[in-house]
């Protein structure tokens, strides 16, 4: 599981997580708050894309056990 959360207090900020396989586990587009648990279905790599335009704030993912 990875622990989500974000922030945003000016700016826009998208989101996207996908798999080693492409497939897509989150995707958020202008996101400003958010506080979630995200299950990832299999051991692997993944890809994290942030991209912020004009953005401050904070986000935060980590991997946390069950």
């Amino acid at each position: 599981q990875l622990h989500c959360s974000w922030n945003i207090k000016q700016g826009t900020v998208d989101l996207l997580i996908v798999s080693e396989s492409g497939e897509k586990l989150y995707q958020g587009n202008r996101v400003d708050h958010a506080n979630f648990k995200l299950v990832v279905p299999a051991d692997g790599d993944y890809t994290f894309t942030v991209t912020g335009s004009e953005a401050k704030g904070t986000v935060h993912i980590q991997k946390v056990d069950e």
